[in-house]
């Protein structure tokens, strides 16, 4: 049925001006009859149904394609490929003023790409279009070749790519703008990008959700390679990698993530349960990631030499290798993170660059805190409440860093107690105060001392050495010297512990080290580590591998 639409002025200039609307299938059987039949301008009005058709071809007409839906919105146009090919086709430079909406695509069957719909060389809408159970070799739904489209609403759900792009394939500098998008149970069979695979692309992708997709290599929900990519308010939830990238990959691209949620991803292979950076650059901020899960590093992210930021982010709660893990030349600098109770440890970051913590919390992680190398700088960071070392490894206070092994703020100021204030009257004893000397240690605040009577002092309860100083710059003396005050490893345990970047404000004197027991260092391990050693006897000690009595790695203790 044709509607006209009439201008009285250009009816005395020009004759009428006319846009039609024509209706399947009622004026045509066919939603391919009834483009041939169009013109730029008309609108195809298609009735709920089923319509069995392939290569749907809109021949660069500029026409809305407007599908019937129920009360809800939702579609109830299903254009069926039956498995013949690919569904539909915009390829002949159509812009913005050609509008698909309110359909769904399903069963398209092509061997290279596309099989829902090829996007090439052309930038059309869609809005409210669901493509479904579509296979080929890349792009299992579409394939987006240079073009700028829009993709308004749209759901990808179950599509299937053999190589690349199990729901989307986007190449060839495209830069298309994708907007409250879903990406449900699609996959990646042989290659990557369970979802979407972007190429020398610059795509946007704002308030997306991508849940349950899986690639048999890299980046379940997304892989991108030599592209600028926007995620803003995006979901990656339950994406499965087979190598690296549970919820995103990217590789030498620039990527810019806000207000982001990264949660039960999982990389099977190992590294980057959340997310997976190599190369490039990274600008994130107001991003949470929860229960994700890495075998070996990063079970949040995993960041190789890569430059930008990291702001106003919340990792928690991460399953496997260390939450955070960053290596290589290029690091972001970490402002105002909370890093807390991880399984497998809170940051490991590795050189040569040197990695800077601003404003951040490292608290409550199982597995220590942060290992580092690279003398990682920490301006206004707390590390406390880890179990295993706050940190292993040199570090800079860069001003305001707190390293310690409770969080207790009785204050409310977000600095633990012993940072910032003497226990009593600075002066802990043992045994008058404190049963053991870790205790004692685990309660001074910063430059204090413990005072140490006479007797023999062996390991306290779960405790693994007699002494962890734990990054504390404090004094650990003997009152009455080394001939009377023994710290006793009882063939079983290392006597003295420096892991933490410990200088020569860290001071232990005055005490006979003996019995001690361990693979290295069975008396004192100093690694990255300078604190200062007085009036110590070493007597006795015994290590499977290198110093029995002193092992000092990557640190000179006076």
């Amino acid at each position: 049925m044709r509607y006209f639409i009439v201008s009285s002025a250009a009816m005395l200039l020009s004759g009428p001006i006319v846009a039609d609307t024509i209706e399947v299938p009622s004026d045509h059987l066919t939603i391919q009859e009834a483009i041939d039949a169009s013109v730029d301008g008309d609108t195809i009005a298609i009735a709920p149904g089923i319509y069995n058709e392939f290569n749907v071809d809109t021949a660069g007409r500029a026409i809305h394609l407007l599908g019937a839906t129920n009360g809800k919105g939702m579609p109830l146009v299903f254009i069926d490929g039956q498995d013949n090919g690919t569904v539909m086709r915009c390829t002949s430079g159509e812009s913005a003023s050609t509008v698909f909406e309110n359909l769904v695509i399903a069963n398209g069957l092509v061997s290279p790409a596309g099989a829902g719909m090829l996007i090439h060389n052309s930038s059309p809408i869609l809005r409210n279009v669901i493509f479904i159970d579509n296979t080929s070799a890349v792009g299992g739904a579409v394939e987006m070749l240079n073009s700028s489209a829009q993709l308004e609403q749209c759901k990808f759900e179950q599509n299937w790519g053999g190589f690349s792009g199990g729901a989307l394939y986007i190449g060839q500098s495209s830069a298309p703008t994708l907007t409250g998008c879903v990406f449900e149970g699609n996959q990646s069979s042989t290659d990557s990008g369970g979802a979407v695979y972007s190429d020398d692309s610059s795509p946007i992708f704002h308030g997306c959700i991508f849940n349950d997709n899986s690639a048999t290599d890299h980046g379940g929900g997304m892989y991108v390679t030599v592209s600028d990519v926007v995620l803003n308010q995006c979901v990656f939830s339950n994406n499965y990698g087979n190598l690296y990238g549970g919820g995103l990959r990217s590789e030498s691209s620039d990527v810019t993530i806000s207000g982001c949620q990264f949660q039960n991803n999982r990389s099977q292979g190992g590294r980057g349960g959340g997310l997976y950076i190599d190369g490039g650059s990274l600008a994130m901020d107001s991003t949470n990631f929860s229960m994700n899960t890495a075998l070996s590093y990063g079970a949040a992210m995993y960041v190789g030499s890569c430059a930008g930021s990291i702001a106003d982010c919340h990792v928690a709660n991460q399953i496997g290798g260390f939450a955070i893990f960053t290596v290589g030349g290029d690091v972001p600098l970490f402002e105002r993170c909370d890093i807390e109770k991880n399984s497998g440890g809170g940051i490991w970051d590795i050189g040569p660059a040197q990695a800077t913590y601003e404003d951040c919390r490292v608290v409550n992680n199982l597995g220590g805190g942060l290992f580092t190398n690279r003398s990682t700088r920490l301006i206004n960071t707390v590390l406390c409440g880890n179990v295993g070392p706050q940190i292993r490894g040199y570090w800079i206070d860069g001003g305001g860093a707190c390293v310690d092994f409770e969080c207790n703020d009785v204050n409310g100021d977000g600095v633990p107690d012993h940072c910032q204030s003497p226990t009593g009257d600075g002066i802990l004893q043992v045994p008058g105060e404190y049963s053991s000397i870790q205790e004692a240690i685990v309660d001074a605040g910063y430059g204090d001392t413990v005072l140490v009577g006479p007797g023999t002092w062996t390991v306290s309860g779960d405790d693994t050495a007699v002494i962890s100083t734990g990054s504390k710059p404090i004094t650990i003396r003997s009152s009455h010297g080394a001939a009377q005050t023994i710290l006793d490893g009882e063939a079983a345990f290392g006597v003295v512990y420096c892991v933490g970047g410990e200088t020569s404000a860290t001071i232990i004197e005055g005490f006979t080290i003996t019995n001690g027991s361990s693979f290295h260092g069975a008396g004192m391990y100093a690694e990255s580590s300078s604190p200062t050693v007085r009036d110590c006897k070493f007597v006795e000690n015994h290590s499977v591998s290198q110093g029995g009595g002193l092992y000092i790695m990557d640190g000179s203790p006076l």
